[in-house]
C-alpha cells in the first residue's frame, strides 16, 4: 500500500462487553495496514470494562469514557473525535481479521475514492462455528433502488461499515433515540450521496450471543423501523429535499443491484466504456486467460472498438470475434491505444509494448489508470 493511502479511524462503541472488548481493540491495531488511531467509546459500561481501558497503553488507541447514552451517541462522539479521512466501525463484540484495512483500501483505490459507503462479508462466531453471513453480496445505488421498488436495502452491520469522512459529516450526528442499530439509520442515509459498494471476502468476525441487540427476542423490530427508523429517515429525506416516504419494512430485490461477485466485471465494463468514448480503436494486449474473460464480459461490444487482439506467441483461439495476431507482425497505427490485458503483469506487457512499438501509442492499464469510474 502506498504512502498515498488515506489515513483509518477506527471507531470501537462498547456497553458492558468486557469480556469481549480487548479481542476487538486488538484486532484494530494488528493490521496489516495500521490505522491512523482507534476510538475507544464506552457507552456508561459497568462491568470490568472501563477498568480494561484504563491500563491501555498503546499511544493509537484514544479513550473516550461517557454517561450511557445508547449506540448513537457513542458513535456521534467518536466520529467528533476523529481525525482520519475514512472511518472503520467496529462492535466491541466482534473482531477483524488482519488484512481488513489493507483490503478496503485496497478498494478504496481501485474505486478511486468514488463511494459513500464500503462493506465486507463477515463470518458468523456460533460456538465455535464459524460460516458467512451472505453468500451474495450486492453493489450499487442503493437508494435509486429503494426509490424505485420501495424496497429497503440490506446492510451487514457496523463491523462492516467503512464511510469516507466528507460523506459522514453530512449525516452526523445521528439521532440519539438510535439506543441500538444506529447502522441502520448510518447506512441508508449516507447511500443518498452515492454508490455502495460490498466486497465478498470475509473481513470481520460477528459474534453469536446472548445480547446481540439484532437478535434479541424481546426487541420488536417491526416497531423499531416504524416508529424509529422510517421517522428519522424522513425527516432526514425532508430536510434534503428529497420526496420519498419510507413506509414498510421489506429487504432489497437483488435483481437491480449489482452481485459483488461480479462487481469487478461491472466496473470493468464500464471503465472499458470510457476507454473507447476516449480512444475509440483499441487493441488487447495478451492472448492469454485475461482476455478469454474479459472477451466475455464484453460479449455484445461491437467489433469496430476492438481492432485488434495481440501476443507474442498468439494461441489458435478466437477472442473479440477475431484471431489473435503475432504481435511483431502488427501495426501500431491501426489503434488508438492498447490495452494491457492483465490483472498482474502490467509490467512486463509494458516493456514488451514498448520494446515493439516505442512510445508511439498510449498503454491502458485496465486496474490502476486514472479514467474516471
Amino acid at each position: 500500500m502506498t504512502t498515498q493511502a488515506p489515513l483509518v479511524s477506527v471507531v470501537i462503541n462498547n456497553y458492558n462487553y468486557g469480556s469481549f472488548l480487548m479481542q476487538a481493540i486488538e484486532s484494530a491495531l494488528n493490521q496489516t495496514c495500521p490505522p491512523l488511531e482507534v476510538i475507544v467509546v464506552d457507552d456508561g459500561s459497568t462491568d470490568v470494562s472501563r477498568a480494561l481501558l484504563q491500563g491501555l497503553k498503546d499511544n493509537k488507541v484514544k479513550v473516550i469514557l461517557k454517561e450511557n447514552g445508547g449506540q448513537a451517541s457513542a458513535f456521534n462522539a467518536g466520529f467528533q473525535a476523529s481525525q482520519g479521512e475514512l472511518i472503520a466501525f467496529l462492535d466491541s463484540d466482534d473482531w477483524w481479521m488482519p488484512n481488513k484495512l489493507e483490503e478496503v483500501l485496497r478498494w478504496h483505490a481501485f474505486l478511486k475514492g468514488d463511494y459513500a459507503l464500503l462493506q465486507h462479508n463477515v463470518l458468523i462466531f456460533d460456538e465455535g462455528d464459524t460460516y458467512p453471513a451472505k453468500q451474495v453480496m450486492y453493489s450499487g445505488n442503493f437508494f435509486a433502488h429503494t426509490i424505485r421498488t420501495g424496497e429497503l436495502a440490506y446492510f451487514l452491520g457496523s463491523s462492516s461499515l467503512v464511510v469516507p469522512r466528507d460523506i459522514l459529516a453530512k449525516i452526523m450526528p445521528i439521532p440519539l433515540s438510535f439506543r441500538i442499530s444506529a447502522d441502520a439509520y448510518l447506512t441508508r442515509t449516507v447511500y443518498t450521496y452515492g454508490n455502495a459498494y460490498s466486497i465478498p471476502t470475509p473481513l470481520s468476525y460477528y459474534r453469536k450471543h446472548g445480547g446481540n441487540a439484532v437478535l434479541e427476542k424481546n426487541v420488536d423490530h417491526n416497531k423499531f423501523h416504524r416508529e424509529t427508523l422510517f421517522s428519522c429517515l424522513n425527516k432526514f429525506n425532508d430536510k434534503r429535499g428529497i420526496d420519498y416516504r419510507y413506509k414498510t419494512r421489506d429487504q432489497i430485490c437483488d435483481a437491480d443491484l449489482h452481485p459483488s461477485d461480479f462487481l469487478m466485471r461491472f466496473l470493468l465494463k464500464k471503465k472499458f466504456s470510457e476507454i473507447v468514448a476516449k480512444y475509440n480503436r483499441v487493441a488487447f494486449f495478451g492472448g492469454g486467460l485475461h482476455s478469454r474473460w474479459f472477451s466475455k464480459i464484453l460479449n455484445g461490444y461491437k467489433n469496430e472498438h476492438i481492432v485488434a487482439v495481440l501476443d507474442i506467441d498468439p494461441p489458435k483461439e478466437i477472442f473479440f470475434d477475431q484471431p489473435v495476431i503475432e504481435a511483431r507482425k502488427w501495426d501500431a497505427s491501426n489503434a488508438d491505444a492498447i490495452i494491457l490485458s492483465t490483472n498482474s503483469m502490467q509490467d512486463v506487457l509494458t516493456e514488451r509494448c514498448r520494446a515493439l512499438y516505442g512510445n508511439s501509442i498510449p498503454l491502458i492499464d485496465l486496474y490502476t489508470d486514472d479514467l474516471h469510474w
